[in-house]
């Protein structure tokens, strides 16, 4: 187990003696309060379909040279996945899994693998002079009941919901990995998001218990399912698993009333951060070729899914409503726009594993005081025609 060399304790019963890794838990470690570990996903690969346009000049070098290995990859390949079951485990922070064995209290990497990627000392714990991590606060519940895990660090985000959380729900349900459901999600704030993830766990599970963690709080459970490794690139985005997440969307959708949906739909993203500073311009030329405005976050997911499943091409900011692509026809066509600052492949994993014709166009940041992939941006109106043409081309 590794060492942990971030943050120190405050009292010694919620010191952590160390960080423990899935490969290590198969190999033994925890085996007194591992209850099981059952066999999700074994390791494998899928095809993935090669974006038909990308427009990077505007992207730094190194970065450019990194987003076209990424790129290249013609397969994601994906190591296997365990749903483990714990005895006596306690949640803390954003979806932080501390496991009691022997005495001592380890930290399950994955649940905080965001946190130490970035250097941070994960939500609900503290530093000290002994610079070992120790759980900030006491046990405030106890969860009699067997649960499954849902929360993530960053979970408070339409996309991650869907990704990290909702597809590896659906998929496990499908598998019938659970004999009952009591699922353990984040506490949110957005009265919005609350929906959209009651929304999904009825299409899911309707039967399920759902019980809301708040950040500030750590509950200790007489057993814990928990599924690692989830927050890995791909992430969850694997075939068999987004096949399962929109057959019980979809069919969620199938009951919203027949409309007439534009075909061509231009996202329009909202918020404060990543914003496309010339915006009406790009609208214009998008109306040019038939595309509608539109605003999923105004919508319910059935009917942002039904929407995006119905749309022949998309175009959008790169942010979390284009997660919705997801549910889309394997013949429609997506166009996502980017900051130069901002070369993640979060969508084209979406894309690249359902075959979606896929194209990015990345603009010049007219910010730079923001973290990276907020700042806001410009495009070119002529590259982004010439990515119309690219796109909306027939054949």
């Amino acid at each position: 187990m590794d060492q942990c060399s971030l943050t120190g304790l405050s009292h010694d019963q919620r010191q952590i003696a160390g960080i423990v890794r899935e490969e290590q838990i198969m190999s033994g470690a925890l085996q007194d309060v591992l209850n099981a570990a059952f066999p999700v996903i074994a390791a494998g690969s899928a095809p993935r379909r090669a974006p038909i346009f990308v427009d990077s000049v505007a992207v730094p070098d190194e970065a450019r040279t990194r987003l076209q290995a990424a790129l290249s990859q013609q397969n994601v390949v994906h190591g296997p996945k365990h749903l483990f079951s714990f005895m006596g485990a306690l949640l803390v922070g954003q979806g932080s899994v501390v496991v009691p064995s022997h005495g001592q209290h380890y930290l399950l990497f994955d649940s905080v693998r965001e946190f130490l990627a970035h250097k941070r000392v994960p939500d609900g714990f503290e530093r000290s002079e002994a610079e070992c991590l120790a759980m900030a606060r006491p046990i405030t519940r106890r969860i009699e009941q067997n649960c499954l895990l849902l929360k993530r660090p960053w979970a408070n985000n339409f996309g991650h919901w869907l990704v990290d959380q909702a597809m590896a729900l659906s998929y496990i349900v499908h598998l019938e990995a659970l004999p009952a459901l009591n699922l353990v999600i984040g506490k949110v704030h957005s009265a919005k998001l609350r929906n959209v993830m009651f929304e999904t766990i009825a299409a899911i599970a309707p039967q399920a218990v759902i019980h809301e963690h708040p950040d500030d709080e750590v509950w200790e459970f007489r057993q814990l399912n928990y599924l690692t490794p989830l927050h890995v690139p791909p992430l969850f985005k694997l075939p068999a698993a987004l096949a399962c997440l929109r057959a019980d969307i979809l069919a969620l959708s199938a009951a919203e009333p027949e409309e007439s949906l534009p075909r061509r739909i231009h996202i329009v993203r909202q918020g404060n951060v990543r914003r496309l500073v010339n915006e009406a311009e790009i609208m214009e030329c998008s109306a040019r070729h038939g595309f509608v405005p539109v605003r999923p976050e105004t919508m319910s997911l059935a009917q942002q899914a039904k929407l995006f499943n119905q749309a022949e091409a998309i175009i959008g900011i790169k942010g979390a409503a284009m997660t919705n692509i997801l549910f889309a026809r394997q013949d429609c066509r997506v166009m996502m726009m980017s900051p130069a600052s901002f070369t993640d492949t979060f969508f084209w994993d979406i894309a690249s594993v359902r075959g979606l014709a896929y194209a990015e166009i990345f603009g010049e940041t007219v910010t730079d005081n923001l973290s990276l992939g907020h700042n806001d941006f410009r495009l070119d109106t002529s590259r982004v025609e010439e990515m119309f043409r690219a796109v909306l081309a027939p054949g």
